[in-house]
């Protein structure tokens, strides 16, 4: 499916540079990545697609979903009239990347794979698919709070989205509110987002049903907006809250990542859905059955430590990769008078860069709301303790400037003794290192080299975070490391 999209992709690029660019001025997205897109996808080269900044006439029927449409959806920019149609398909209204993120949904549905818009006009609701709302009537357990995903979209300014549980009965009830500004013209509001709320957080951060007793409750979800001041109810449905002696791990506790360990575990629920019980603060105890047939034993145990018995080939691999692999990084230093100072580096293991790592720990995100996939023996955190591996947002630019702008890679060499190895250059001022490797890259290594191949993602590509120690299995897209906007690939030839 992924291949079908590529193709799609590439044919609306191609179609895109033959249209002509049209005659008014405009204004591009200035946080879209897209106005030039190069890189890598699977088998395809990208070197370099320049989109014209002109939108072009938007008379086409933007509404059928094709390679070409989605060509003249990359010029209209975000904000146009087409782009305010296939954003709706989007279970998180975006707050980066917007017309990529649109742009992409149009070409799933090209090839059957997407989610159809809710389209414009009024206020609407659309769910996200990851982690849909509860059906009616489904029974969510006593002391757990319920992750409230899904978007509001509206043709006027927004004024309010609210969400509440309320009892049958009429004693008990928990509700939440977020309120928007006019002015801020907020017209797509995703409920796990505290951008553009009044009260500077999210309506899912808000709304908590944890205290909430067993019994039957009516859940409402509902919004106001400047052309529709008295309100819209977009969900009305019965639930149950059951009181229970062990939680059971369902879909609402993945952020946003089910879909992906379902394909990882091939469907078999039972491999990583389990009962629980909570400890202390983020740290769960998981039921013994499970842990013995999956993170128990011999066929857990990986060369990296335990793991969960379907992640064991893909950690050998990588630690495979790390024995096996050599690699140099020589550093060029321009002092304040000008003059470049050179430490030439020498081949060594790949493995000499892993100071520790830890994978199975029972535990939730330390947000408190979603599973850890530590939990599932899917996912490492490799050198948690050197910095800038910690999950801070900001480590993004700092990881990802001196991986794209100071490293670069020279290809494959070979030295006297005739080993092979992987030959990089850094012209960084980072001062903190490792074995003589700045500490800004010794991950990015690890995970070019060694971790990407072996099929894991990683955790500096999250969007709203950047947690550069952290590898897994079953959580995002290991693409994003070819992405042209974010990724930071720059191997394309491995060693026999």
């Amino acid at each position: 499916m992924y291949r079908k999209i590529l193709s799609l992709l590439l044919a609306a690029l191609l179609f895109l540079s033959s249209v002509p660019a049209a005659a008014e001025e405009y204004d591009p997205d200035d946080s879209d990545p897209t106005d030039n897109i190069k890189g890598s996808f699977g088998d395809y080269n990208i070197e370099r697609f320049d989109i014209p900044q002109n939108p072009p006439d938007t008379a086409f029927d933007y509404t059928f979903a094709s390679a070409a449409n989605a060509a003249l959806l990359l010029r209209s920019g975000a904000g146009s009239e087409p782009y305010n149609y296939w954003v709706t398909s989007l279970g998180h209204a975006p707050q980066i990347y917007k017309i990529k993120k649109a742009t992409i949904s149009m070409l799933q549905n090209a090839v059957g794979s997407g989610v159809a818009p809710v389209g414009i006009g009024g206020i609407r609701y659309r769910s996200c698919a990851e982690v849909p709302l509860p059906l009616p009537d489904e029974e969510l357990q006593q002391g757990l709070d319920f992750n409230l995903h899904g978007s509001i979209y509206s043709d006027s300014p927004l004024l309010s989205v609210s969400a509440s549980f309320e009892a049958k009965s009429g004693k008990s009830r928990e509700s939440a509110t977020v309120t928007f500004l006019p002015e801020s013209d907020v017209r797509a509001y995703s409920l796990v987002s505290d951008a553009g709320t009044v009260e500077g957080k999210a309506l899912d951060d808000i709304l908590d049903i944890r205290s909430l007793p067993a019994g039957r409750y009516q859940l409402t979800v509902s919004a106001t907006s400047a052309a529709n001041p008295s309100g819209t109810t977009l969900v009305s449905q019965e639930v149950r809250i059951s009181k229970v002696e062990a939680h059971l791990l369902t879909r609402n506790k993945f952020d946003d990542n089910y879909i992906r360990a379902s394909r990882f575990f091939e469907g078999n629920t039972e491999e990583f859905l389990f009962h629980y019980w909570a400890r202390d603060d983020r740290n769960i105890s998981t039921e013994n059955a499970w842990r013995e047939k999956y993170l128990e034993g011999e066929s857990s145990q990986s060369a990296l430590g335990r793991v969960h018995t379907r992640a064991v080939p893909y950690f050998n691999k990588a630690a495979e990769y790390m024995e096996n692999t050599y690699f140099c990084v020589t550093l060029e230093t321009t002092r304040s008078n000008g003059e470049v100072r050179i430490t030439h580096g020498k081949p060594r293991k790949l493995k000499e860069l892993l100071y520790e790592d830890r994978a199975y720990v029972p535990r939730f995100q330390s947000n408190l709301q979603y599973v850890s996939h530590h939990t599932l023996g899917t996912a490492t955190d490799v050198n948690d303790t050197m910095y800038p591996n910690h999950n801070v947002l900001s480590n993004h630019e700092l990881i990802g400037n001196d991986v794209r702008y100071a490293l670069t890679y020279n290809g494959i060499l070979t030295d006297k003794n005739g080993q092979q190895y992987y030959d990089f250059t850094y012209t960084g001022s980072y001062k903190a290192k490792y074995k003589g490797v700045p500490t800004t890259i010794v991950n990015y290594l690890l995970y070019e080299l060694a971790f990407y191949r072996a099929g894991f993602q990683w955790g500096f590509y999250y969007e709203t975070a950047c947690d550069g120690m952290h590898f897994m299995l079953s959580e995002k897209d290991i693409n994003r490391h070819m992405d042209s906007d974010v990724g930071l690939r720059k191997v394309y030839e491995y060693i026999d």
